[in-house]
């Protein structure tokens, strides 16, 4: 039956619906042949010029990217198809651009001194060292000190803010020495003398042979706290290269930034100890913790003895990643605890039956939603890549049918006096498809009147075994043949040649033995062609009935080989708790003879918990996610039937009005991610796919008694590996909607049987997905703002009884005993803000965008109109590009009608820019800022008297100044259009009487299905 639905919804163009069974509900994603990769599989309505050919910009005519590439007024949207309800936790986030962060910053005297260079300096350092008593002398001398430096600091000042480097580095000096200029000073001085690298590995060898570590005078102490303090906020690191005597290598760099981290964070744990490298490994020699194996580590490799860092590699690791003890209760231990729990969702899931009976709420695992497979998460753009591998198996399937065809032509039979044998006809027919240029699909091929000469010229080159007299004679006849007019009404197709293989097998049986056995599997390798053909369409079966370890290896192993950029597949499965009242109603009847009119009342609790995987190839690494989701959701509503009532039977009209709605979650577990930034992707696809193995096989049973850590291995075989731990992430949305339909019933002997059908709408708004790593060298802060509208139609049949008292029945969820029911989507508007942010060891990333998604097209055109001369000025900026204006604006037509052609309900549209890397390089030096004030408050709450009381204001001031430059249009650049197609597989099975307890299993996953980009 499923199948008959698939393709009613293909004619119809309705491409996501629901089914509602007895005992579960599933929405899903019709499988539709993919236009993108088969444009002539069937007619469709194209869009009329005007809708997609956009006039060039009128001169004058003021750009329109904006920061967030959305359009004046447009409201912010969810690009996801139907979704679980979410849960409880509120999510308490700033909007993407706030109206502050858009206008231009309060004056604050840090920001002027970084806009003005040394022009601000003395303001400056009475800012930061005017709060305890000192000489003015003192104070002078600071200030020439640092206005000396300003030559050499230059060049790690980022674009428009010259004062930069002068503004963290008294920062810094403040923080570093209690807002003591003269220590300031002598700290600065002794900075200046500092040959890291050198220290350092004088340091390990006196800890290596035994010795004590010699007094380290206190301006050198306070220059190392000043290198720690630097050396941990984004832009500080590169200052601190323009100011010691000897710069660390760049192979060096990384090594030196984390034994600054250890540094800090062990000095921070003993204060007793001189916060010097020297002090420090005296005292954590041997290594017995976490932190002394990490800067042994670091310490080893800065003074050149690899070998002896090595064991301890797995440490430095951790702490790059903000994992500082191994403990009980410690972030390592949860991220190890959660690991291990992927190999319990196996051991759980195998041998269990699909319909086995099981308390939802125990017994969690992510991986029972491979039921419904991936999602097509292993494609990629359709028209780039898959219509070209469709062409070129069905171009093998169609040379090796012609070369059997003409090998079967002896043998075969014409249909008649003067008829030329089907088989060779079809043999010059494929001839002539496969000698058409690459261009030129063999799929929807035509025949008109230049073809069939051509295949007319070559049936009569085979009959006359190549003498072109004879063929050019035999060909006017031919080419009047009836079978050859035949074929200018059908074009070829995949379906074609399968009809046209099935023929040639059924004549290949009546070959003699001998002929036959000389090529005995010919058909096999035509068949493994159309095969592979028919999966460039529909995508790969990658079901998962029953999981197995295995069986889960094979499918992540094709994801991860296959999944393209901007991928993610998301599995979802565990319980829900619900109680509520799907109906309260009450019957007023008797008023006239034979008419019912009937009140109801909707409300409903829902709680729910899932474990959640992830797995996706976004622009900047390879990652898997391992979580948990607890959801919320509520609603209320009231509706009204109206009707005749015979009786027996029943007939009328139904609405129903959803007042209120409201969904949260809220997410915890961990991330694993491989960088693909600045790697080729197969490097990266097979460091990944190792990845999965070591995990799957570390989760294998139970750790033995004493065995080391999985993580551990995990930090020591993959030096590159990032462990996220998961922190404020979730997601929430409020939903209004109304259904009205006409409904009849019948009753008999106690049993009542029911039909409706009609249409509904709902509007979504204040939806809001967010996600940020707490932990982990690689960050991501991810947030979308959206909403939603849509429309469509459905129809059920239910059969039963109710709870019935007289005029007041008590139905809930479904107890009318729904025996099948179906909605699909007619009517789809909506958008979304995207900003997704990438810290990379603190710094943020150019690759950080922000996007706007569109869930109709008309919309994205709209937007692209006027947009189009802003797009072609950047893929014409493209560096080692011979482009063209003209070609270009042919390019962005082509890709703008691509999309147009191979639009369907679950395709989104969207524009994304990226920040420019010297806008970055400024919001680095505001977080900079922040990040030092943050530390000048700690110290106070800690020391007690106030020596920074300006810091507050500080932090706020440089938050609001990273925000606006991330508003500012000039700080973002093109970087590509794209369509995605969304799907989605949602099935819940279980009790659902007054209190619904039930098990719920979600996939959904998106991928690129065209794009453009502007480099």
């Amino acid at each position: 039956m499923l199948s008959r639905l698939h393709r009613l919804l293909d004619k119809t163009g309705l491409n996501r619906y629901t089914i509602d069974t007895p005992d579960s509900q599933r929405q899903q994603s019709a499988n539709k042949s993919d236009l993108g990769v088969r444009p002539k599989a069937r007619r469709r309505t194209h869009a009329p010029a005007s809708a997609t050919e956009m006039a060039p910009r009128r001169q004058g005519q003021a750009p329109a990217l904006s920061a967030a590439g959305a359009s004046p007024g447009a409201s912010p949207l969810s690009v996801l198809s139907p979704s679980p309800a979410r849960s409880e936790t509120a999510l308490v986030t700033m909007p993407l651009d706030s109206a502050s962060a858009a206008d231009t910053p309060l004056p604050h005297p840090l920001i002027d001194a970084m806009q003005q260079g040394q022009a601000g300096l003395p303001s400056l350092i009475e800012q930061q060292f005017g709060h305890v008593g000192q000489t003015l002398f003192a104070k002078s001398a600071l200030r020439q000190s640092l206005q000396s430096l300003a030559p050499a600091m230059s060049p790690a000042a980022p674009v428009g803010l010259p004062g930069m480097p002068a503004v963290l580095l008294t920062q810094t000096l403040a923080l570093a020495t209690g807002a003591d200029a003269s220590r300031a000073t002598a700290a600065l001085a002794a900075l200046r003398q500092m040959d890291p690298v050198a220290d350092i590995g004088a340091a390990w060898r006196r800890a290596a042979q035994g010795e004590a570590a010699p007094h380290t005078p206190p301006e050198e102490a306070d220059a190392w706290r000043v290198a720690m303090e630097l050396g941990a906020t984004p832009s500080g690191m590169r200052l601190l290269q323009t100011l010691v005597s000897r710069p660390v290598m760049p192979a060096q760099e990384k090594d030196f930034a984390l034994l600054l981290k250890t540094l800090s964070t062990l000095s921070a744990r003993e204060p007793a100890l001189q916060a010097t490298p020297s002090a420090m490994l005296a005292a954590q020699t041997p290594p017995t913790t976490l932190l002394a194996e990490a800067l042994t580590c670091a310490s080893a490799r800065l003074a050149g003895e690899v070998q002896a860092a090595e064991p301890h590699a797995w440490a430095l690791n951790s702490v790059r990643n903000d994992m500082f003890e191994t403990g009980p209760g410690s972030t390592f231990a949860a991220a190890n605890a959660r690991l291990m729990k992927l190999g319990r969702w196996i051991d759980v899931t195998a041998g269990e039956g699909r319909f086995a009976l099981r308390n939802p709420m125990t017994g969690k695992s992510a991986f029972r939603a491979l039921r419904y497979g991936a999602q097509q998460v292993d494609r990629g753009p359709a028209v780039s890549k898959h219509r070209k591998a469709f062409d070129a198996s069905l171009r093998r399937a169609a040379t090796q049918l012609r070369d059997q065809l003409v090998q079967q032509a002896p043998f075969a039979r014409a249909g008649g006096p003067a008829q030329v044998p089907t088989s060779l006809l079809r043999a010059a027919v494929l001839d002539h498809c496969v000698a058409a240029p690459a261009s030129a699909m063999l799929d929807g091929k035509s025949f008109d009147a230049t073809a069939l000469d051509d295949i007319a010229h070559r049936l009569a080159l085979q009959i006359a075994a190549g003498d072109e007299g004879m063929a050019a004679e035999l060909a006017p006849r031919l080419r009047q043949q009836p079978e050859l007019e035949a074929l200018s009404r059908e074009p070829m197709s995949m379906e074609r040649l399968d009809e046209w293989l099935a023929d040639a097998v059924a004549d290949h049986a009546a070959v003699p033995t001998a002929a036959a056995a000389s090529s005995a599997s010919w058909a096999e390798g035509i068949t493994a062609e159309l095969q592979a053909a028919l999966r460039e369409v529909q995508g790969h079966d990658t079901r998962l009935p029953q999981v197995t370890r295995e069986g889960l290896r094979g499918l992540l192993k094709h994801i991860v080989n296959n999944i393209e950029g901007s991928s993610r597949l998301r599995l979802s499965s565990g319980g829900i708790l619900a109680v509520g009242l799907k109906q309260l109603s009450a019957a007023v009847s008797g008023l006239l003879t034979g008419f019912v009119l009937r009140g109801k009342i909707d409300a409903r609790k829902q709680w729910g918990r899932h474990a959640v995987f992830e797995i996706a190839m976004p622009p900047y690494d390879m990652e898997i996610m391992v979580a948990t989701q607890r959801q919320d959701a509520k609603q209320f509503g009231v509706g009204a039937f109206a009707g005749a009532d015979l009786g027996v039977a029943k007939a009328g009209g139904n609405a129903d009005f959803l007042l209120y709605g409201s969904e949260s979650s809220s997410l915890k577990g961990v991330t694993l991610r491989l960088p693909r930034i600045g790697r080729p992707v197969s490097e990266l696809r097979t460091e990944f796919s190792n990845l999965v193995d070591r995990l799957l096989d570390g989760t294998a049973g139970t750790q033995a008694e004493g065995g080391e850590p999985l993580l551990k291995h995990l930090l020591q075989e993959f030096p590159e590996l990032t462990v996220n731990r998961v922190g404020h992430a979730g997601d929430e949305r409020k939903r209004h909607g109304a259904t009205v339909e006409g409904q009849a019933s019948a009753s008999f002997m106690g049993v009542r049987a029911s039909a409706s059908a009609g249409v509904a709408a709902e509007f979504q708004h204040g939806v809001i997905r967010h996600y940020e790593d707490e932990t982990g060298h690689m960050r991501i802060e991810r947030r979308i703002e959206a909403w939603n509208a849509r429309g469509g139609v459905g129809a059920r049949l239910t059969a039963g009884g109710t709870v019935d008292a007289g005029r007041v029945n008590l139905t809930s969820g479904n107890t009318d005993n729904m025996l099948i029911g179906a909605s699909a989507d007619l009517i789809v508007a909506g958008s979304s803000e995207r900003r997704e942010v990438v810290y990379q060891d603190g710094q943020l990333h150019p690759i950080s965008f922000k996007e706007t998604e569109y869930l109709n097209l008309g919309s994205f055109l709209d937007r692209m109109n006027g947009q189009r001369e802003d797009w072609v000025q950047a893929r014409l900026a493209s560096a080692g590009t011979a482009r063209t204006n003209e070609g270009e604006h042919l390019k962005l037509q082509e890709f703008l009608d691509e999309v147009s052609q191979q639009a369907t309900p679950t395709h989104t549209y969207a524009v994304r820019s990226t920040i420019r890397p010297e806008a970055a390089a400024r919001v680095d030096a505001f977080r900079s800022a922040a990040q030092l004030a943050q530390r000048q408050i700690a110290q106070d709450n800690a020391a007690g008297p106030a020596i920074h009381p300006t810091a507050p204001a500080t932090v706020d001031a440089m938050v609001d100044a990273a925000e606006a430059e991330w508003a500012k249009p000039e700080s973002l650049q093109p970087y590509s259009l794209r369509s995605y197609e969304r799907l989605t597989t949602q099935g819940t099975t279980g009790l659902n009487l007054v209190a619904q307890f039930a098990t719920q299993h979600l996939a959904e996953a998106s991928h690129i299905d065209n794009r453009l980009d502007a480099a």
